[in-house]
């Protein structure tokens, strides 16, 4: 039995991976993503911060968001890294 959850996600990034010109392409976009998501992390915990000395209940929910989008920068930087890698091996020359 497989299990298809997954499976259209990884096939994008096996096509991605394999073009060199959309692999480039694919780093910066992540890594530009990533950013973003860095910056919204940090918005999210200083508010979250902000409202626990208030007592609010909104604390939660901005902690909730600030951990997700701590998971998905995660998940971009993995994903720039194996790319980067496989950019670094493919430019290699050959021995």
């Amino acid at each position: 039995m497989k299990i298809h959850m997954f499976s259209s996600r990884t096939d994008d990034f096996a096509e991605v991976a394999a073009d060199p010109k959309r692999r480039q392409a694919a780093i910066d976009r992540l890594t530009w993503l990533r950013r973003l998501y860095d910056w919204f992390s940090f918005i999210f915990m200083l508010t979250t911060l902000l409202q626990a000395f208030q007592h609010s209940f909104g604390a939660v929910i901005t902690g909730l968001l600030a951990a997700m989008t701590i998971v998905f920068a995660t998940q971009m930087k993995s994903d720039v890294h194996l790319l980067q890698i496989m950019s670094d091996l493919h430019d290699k020359p050959s021995a």
